[in-house]
């Protein structure tokens, strides 16, 4: 008996020794000190959270075209006892450069880069105003509307230009200063842009039409052609001074083959020598045998290759 007692003691013994020595330590991993936990941005009707990805360290903003965002301004969440290296500042929604470093306690970084897409209605598109059988013609000065799904009804993030065929130069149109310059939807979710001025300093040839919207971009698949038209002006009571100059302006069209400007003052014909011009102005000096008065001018315009303008008005000289 007491031999079988001492083994079963040393049976135990053995067993607690064997169990001590299968004891193993579990180190857990401990959870970065360098992250973004929180990426948001207030709206009308509550907050936009960031998409945060800590492998590719990047965060998404997702935004909805109909908040009109021009700018998120952000506010931003940090792991336990980090900081973030920049400022955080308003961000415009077009900006494709914008990183962000989180300092950990522990000294480490982790550099993130922001990632802003619009969510859109559908594809960005321009509609065409030419085809394979037909070419829309304008010409330079002349205004112009654009239509096509554009995803805003924000004026300001809409951006009209057009591209030379030939050498690809692009030329960016903006309101003429006098037509409203606005956007309007009509069926189909198609917006248009109407009152954008083509520059009279453009040359004649093909231009396709692109038209920017947020970092979206859509060109015409076929060109306008520019061309030079019968110049029309603009001359409604001119004031000058005593041997000083006025300005004829144009109208929708540029001012080529100028030839000269008189005027016709109780039935004897002046000349009103150019002394600059423009593609939308003519600069004339009133002859010196002028004194001051007003005068009722029948002005006569002389083109090369084009029909004259004549109008009648009166000519004030101070």
């Amino acid at each position: 008996m007491r031999i079988k007692k001492a083994s079963n003691v040393l049976l135990t013994l053995a067993g607690l020794f064997l169990l001590s020595s299968c004891k193993k330590t579990v180190d857990y991993e401990h959870e970065p000190a360098n992250q973004v936990t929180s990426y948001k941005v207030a709206v009308s009707d509550g907050y936009l959270y960031g998409s945060i990805n800590n492998i590719d360290n990047t965060i998404t903003l997702y935004v909805p075209f109909y908040y009109e965002l021009t700018v998120v301004d952000p506010e931003i969440t940090v792991s336990v006892g980090a900081a973030l290296k920049e400022e955080i500042l308003p961000v415009p929604i077009t900006d494709t450069a914008v990183y962000y470093t989180v300092v950990g306690s522990d000294g480490s970084t982790r550099k993130y880069k922001l990632d802003i897409e619009v969510q859109k209605i559908g594809v960005l598109t321009v509609s065409e105003q030419s085809s394979a059988t037909y070419t829309a013609t304008y010409s330079p000065n002349e205004n112009i509307e654009v239509g096509g799904m554009l995803n805003t009804v924000d004026i300001g993030k809409v951006h009209v230009s057009l591209v030379n065929k030939i050498t690809q130069k692009s030329t960016a149109l903006s309101g003429d200063g006098t037509s409203a310059y606005t956007i309007s939807v009509g069926g189909n979710n198609t917006a248009y842009v109407g009152g954008l001025r083509i520059p009279g300093t453009l040359d004649t040839g093909l231009y396709y039409i692109r038209v920017k919207v947020y970092n979206d971009s859509v060109q015409s698949q076929y060109p306008i052609r520019l061309v030079y038209t019968q110049p029309q002006l603009l001359l409604l009571n001119p004031t000058a001074t005593v041997g000083g100059t006025f300005t004829i302006q144009s109208y929708n069209t540029v001012i080529t083959r100028l030839n000269s400007v008189s005027g016709v003052i109780d039935g004897v014909t002046y000349q009103f020598p150019v002394v600059s011009q423009t593609a939308t102005t003519i600069v004339v000096s009133v002859p010196a045998t002028f004194k001051a008065g007003s005068y009722i001018t029948t002005f006569t315009v002389l083109f090369n290759g084009w029909e004259s303008f004549t109008t009648t008005t009166t000519l004030a000289i101070t």
